[in-house]
């Protein structure tokens, strides 16, 4: 109980939204419907809350963001000169980024297709192959943009990075993407899906003992022969 209530961590995020909204900063999401209790896969404990991925958004201009359309962000946008990075599919690892394939595109292109860009430590996410791989974008880099295939999220400050994260590689989350993935030879899913998964949010000193824990016992696991 001295943890305190998730929801009103909801509330917290809420509030500064609207004042946002109202002050002419920011634009009105679009609303997506109440979680029923039909949605919820399992019982969570009392001071825990079901939330969707866009509820616990950061207020800001792209919280969420497509890559380019392909025609948008061709070989002739490319550049020799290590100027804007762009994430591929390929730098979307199961455990964190990936540095390989390195293409650049120019300062100037991105200025074309600047609600794509990405910074150091939002939440890119894998639109296939397979889709719903997140990862935190590192510090390698001055300027980041998506490729076609890869899409980002900014995840609200007041909660953990590290546990949404976390809850978006576990299978609460992966399962509902598989449920909804499309296509036949190229699997996909898309970013207006992903914005209405759930995910159970705990208090924000919760989070961080879970992190705190996984962050320990996950190499053990992987070290097993």
């Amino acid at each position: 109980p001295e943890d305190g209530d998730a929801r009103d961590l909801l509330e917290e995020i809420n509030r500064e939204k609207a004042r946002l909204i109202r002050e002419g900063k920011i634009k009105k999401e679009k609303s997506l419907p109440g979680i029923t209790d039909e949605e919820k896969p399992f019982d969570i404990p009392e001071n825990w809350i079901w939330v969707r991925l866009s509820d616990i958004s950061e207020p800001c201009r792209y919280p969420f963001a497509d890559g380019p359309f392909g025609s948008n962000l061709k070989t002739e946008h490319y550049t020799e000169q290590p100027e804007v990075r762009i994430i591929q599919l390929s730098n979307i690892g199961e455990k964190g980024w990936k540095d390989r394939n390195t293409k650049y595109t120019t300062f100037d292109h991105l200025e074309t297709i600047g609600r794509s860009e990405v910074q150091p430590g939002d939440i890119v996410i894998a639109k296939m192959m397979p889709a719903g791989r997140a990862i935190e974008v590192p510090n390698f880099d001055s300027r980041y943009v998506l490729s076609s295939d890869a899409m980002k999220y900014v995840p609200n400050r007041k909660i953990d990075k590290s546990y949404i994260l976390y809850v978006m590689n576990s299978d609460v989350f992966r399962n509902q993407i598989s449920a909804e993935v499309h296509g036949i030879t190229r699997i996909r899913t898309s970013l207006g899906k992903v914005k209405r998964y759930m995910l159970p949010l705990p208090p924000l000193v919760e989070q961080k003992r879970i992190v705190e824990k996984l962050n320990r016992l996950l190499p053990l696991c992987d070290s097993l022969d």
